[in-house]
């Protein structure tokens, strides 16, 4: 659904450390243009990160925010189906079995079986379970689906209220400034229909627009940096380090082994329609993926998953938005041989961006720094990561399928010696781009840290009545595909609210 009307269809600025390899040389950031947001066209994985994100987003200033704080509400949510995760003993003190987003594990291929074996000749396990096992391992991914089929969150939590008298949706509204008097949210403006419309907000309001909106509508409603405000003639009502903070994961799916193994062939039709008259088959989708430690001493730093494209199949090749030569080295190495791909990205990058106005006009994208590799810490860690990566040729396993290192042909490259740190690096900065997990823009954490731009509570500073409950809230990235850590800050952010009602005292 990238690249839909379903997608917001955001670029990041072109920039010369990153994405150089992508068209225009420019990421694309796809967000969702649809009820449940970015759940309803992503990948579906559901992953926690470690207790350790959490501790230190508390020991930060994020007071109530420690894992032990947050499980609770991971588990409100989740509605785990896995029948491998169930059978696990406590599996109830990870899960939950009572929520509305329902939860599944990939089903087990005899690729999957063939990655655990690889990984098992370096000694790491394969695990049933992804949410709570911290020690490096190989797992089949849980992801937001049942009976084969996505679910979002808004088939989750919006779909099973939508007739209640007091929740209206507005299809088609296009939010364009908050309404602010006396530093007092007081409700949202937004057009439909090429109408303007007011609403006022009888208690608080509640901006959940994600990482790039929410930044962005506060900005454009005189919250953010003064310079940048005052720039476009923005009344500064606030100021505060808006759209600071940016971090996303950057991978890379430049390391590729030709191997003597393939998958089954399939026919597309059969599969197509075993698919939508059972949702079963090879269209329902794997998603095997591996989490090692390879410079971190307390829990893994990076994660890789896997692919294996048979020889000769290329049809996938032209739809990743990668520059010709790319595609053209790529096509070349697949028609002589099954190639296994694998994936990578850091966990805990270092690196920060930033999102700045385009213009005062709410209907221009924002501007995206994504920041990626500015820090160099984060180009050492994918070093290290590649250096265990390529030595799995010297597995057991690898040798048996004659699994040999492959190079990406890239132009600007090509000065470098193939499998050096130079060529390496010019290959992640070439086919490096986001994998869509962007947060921080509205960071969280003490009322009296100058970094921070809502407290521990989710309200925003120096406004009363406001308040961001969405990723851009996160201090840092945790070391996990986002959607779970979202949804648990909308459980969270929902439970403060009502609490804060019933009480008044802690409405201050």
């Amino acid at each position: 659904l990238s690249g839909s009307n379903l997608d917001w269809d955001y670029k990041t600025e072109p920039d010369p450390s990153y994405c150089l390899s992508s068209l225009n040389g420019s990421c694309s950031w796809p967000r969702g243009k649809v009820l449940g947001g970015s759940s309803t066209i992503n990948g579906l994985i559901y992953t926690r990160g470690y207790p350790e994100d959490y501790d230190r987003w508390a020991k930060a200033g994020s007071a109530g925010w420690s894992y032990k704080n947050l499980l609770p509400f991971f588990k409100m949510s989740e509605d785990i189906l896995a029948p491998e995760v169930r059978k696990l003993p406590n599996f109830e003190k990870y899960h939950g079995t009572a929520g509305f987003l329902k939860i599944d594990s990939y089903e087990n291929t005899s690729f999957s079986n063939l990655i655990s074996s690889v990984l098992a000749d370096r000694g790491i396990k394969t695990f049933d379970d992804v949410n709570r096992i911290k020690s490096p391992g190989y797992f089949n991914m849980q992801g937001t689906m049942a009976n084969g089929q996505r679910y979002s969150c808004s088939k989750a939590f919006l779909k099973p209220f939508e007739n209640r008298t007091n929740l209206r949706i507005s299809k088609n509204s296009f939010v364009t400034k908050l309404l602010i008097k006396n530093k007092t949210a007081v409700g949202v403006e937004f057009i439909k229909d090429s109408k303007i419309f007011h609403v006022r907000a009888k208690k608080e309001v509640i901006l959940s627009a994600g990482t790039i909106e929410s930044p962005k509508l506060l900005m454009l409603s005189g919250i953010g940096p003064r310079e940048h405000l005052e720039k476009f003639g923005i009344n500064v009502i606030e100021e505060l380090p808006v759209g600071e903070n940016l971090q996303d994961h950057l991978w890379t799916n430049g390391i590729l082994f030709t191997v003597n193994a393939s998958t089954p062939a399939t026919n597309m039709l059969d599969e197509t329609y075993k698919y939508f008259t059972t949702f079963t088959g090879s269209l329902k989708g794997t998603f095997n993926a591996a989490f090692l430690k390879v410079a971190s001493s307390v829990v893994p730093d990076i994660e890789v998953f896997f692919a294996l494209i048979n020889a000769n199949q290329t049809a996938s090749l032209y739809g990743e938005g990668l520059a010709s030569e790319v595609v053209a080295s790529l096509v070349d190495i697949v028609s002589r041989s099954s190639v296994l791909r694998l994936n990578l990205f850091q966990l805990r990058p270092k690196s920060v961006g930033r999102i700045l106005l385009q213009s005062k006009n709410p209907m221009d994208h924002p501007r995206i720094f994504p920041g990626y590799l500015t820090n160099p810490v984060d180009v050492r860690v994918y070093l290290k990561a590649v250096r265990f990566l390529t030595n799995l040729t010297q597995t057991k396993t690898m040798r048996s399928i004659n699994g040999t290192l492959a190079k990406l042909k890239i132009s600007a490259c090509e000065k470098h010696e193939f499998n050096s740190n130079g060529y390496w690096v010019c290959i992640l900065r070439h086919t490096g781009r986001s994998i869509y997990h962007p947060v921080g823009t509205c960071k969280m954490g003490s009322k009296y840290d100058p970094s921070t731009v809502v407290d521990p509570n989710l309200r925003v500073k120096g406004i009363k009545n406001l308040r961001v409950v969405d990723a851009s809230v996160m201090p840092t990235i945790p070391s996990a595909h986002t959607l779970a850590a979202a949804v648990m800050i909308g459980e969270k952010g929902a439970a403060m609210i009502k609490k804060a009602w019933e009480n008044p005292t802690t409405r201050i």
